[in-house]
């Protein structure tokens, strides 16, 4: 096994960093969002389409989820929980989190044919490398849970000291989840095969996933991303550039927290109720291409 000892550029997925802009009459406040009326980016073609394969995935709801389930059992030896079904054209995304450790969160899609009224449940699609960077994001933090939980616990410190809040988990359960991710980052860790080693040994131990990458000398801070999103916490305020610099320099003076890049956004406080993303137009990032790097 080798490690790709290549810089991360942060673009998957796109919606949750970017973001973009929207009607006002889409926006709603970011504490009251928990991921009602999120639709899947989609042609207007195919609207149709989306709204049969809605039908026919509520009518067939208990044979998706039991299929979806399958799937990562089979595929991933993997146990998860399906939170949302959302409708597509031809076929439904299920949104899901795993059970357990490595916990990460991720989704697939289910075909359905229109035509027939039919559930392809044998030909569930997971985006390329989708799941498998999602395993990897939950096994780097299972092995270094003790750093991980100092970054939580620096996030609720600066949630408490600053007029900003994070994402409703809801909102990640039920629309973009991805990778390990809580209320205010998502991490992405790029490497061969880790989630490899652990679809073959599925009880593999955090001392084990440690070995594993420590063997390989796993360069961490051109391999490992976290990805901050945060808004202010009142409506109708703009993101306060004072308070991003704070919480830039908080980061980077941080000790014992993981090494990587960071990449920080500070959004104001609303979001799309259809993609569950901060409004582009209105926020501040410093780090899209100047990264905070912490060793």
């Amino acid at each position: 096994m080798r490690w790709k000892h290549i810089l991360i550029t942060v673009t998957i997925p796109i919606i949750l960093f970017l973001g973009g802009c929207f009607e006002e009459d889409t926006l709603v406040p970011v504490q009251e969002y928990k991921g009602e009326n999120y639709k899947v980016a989609e042609l207007p073609a195919f609207k149709s389409t989306i709204e049969k394969s809605g039908e026919i995935a509520e009518e067939n709801k208990g044979k998706v989820i039991a299929a979806v389930k399958k799937y990562y059992l089979t595929e991933f030896k993997t146990k998860v929980k399906v939170h949302n079904l959302v409708k597509a054209s031809n076929g439904v995304v299920a949104y899901t989190e795993s059970v357990g450790k490595p916990h990460f969160y991720s989704s697939v899609r289910v075909p359905i044919d229109t035509k027939t009224n039919k559930v392809k449940t044998d030909k569930i699609i997971a985006e390329d490398y989708q799941i498998e960077s999602a395993i990897n994001s939950g096994l780097y933090v299972m092995a270094y849970e003790e750093v991980f939980a100092r970054l939580d616990v620096l996030f609720e410190e600066i949630a408490q000291h600053y007029p900003i809040v994070g994402l409703n988990m809801e909102v990640v359960r039920n629309t973009y989840g991805y990778n390990y991710q809580t209320p205010y980052y998502y991490l992405k860790v790029h490497e061969d095969s880790l989630a490899e080693a652990y679809v073959e040994n599925p009880d593999i131990n955090k001392e084990e996933v440690r070995a594993l990458i420590e063997m390989e000398e796993f360069d961490s801070e051109n391999n490992v991303a976290v990805v901050i999103y945060l808004h202010m916490e009142e409506p109708d305020v703009e993101p306060d550039e004072n308070i991003y610099d704070d919480i830039h320099e908080r980061i980077e003076q941080a000790k014992g927290i993981p090494a990587g890049r960071y990449r920080l956004k500070l959004y104001n406080n609303q979001i799309s109720q259809f993609y569950a993303t901060g409004d582009d137009s209105d926020s501040i990032n410093k780090t899209g291409g100047n990264p905070i790097i912490k060793k």
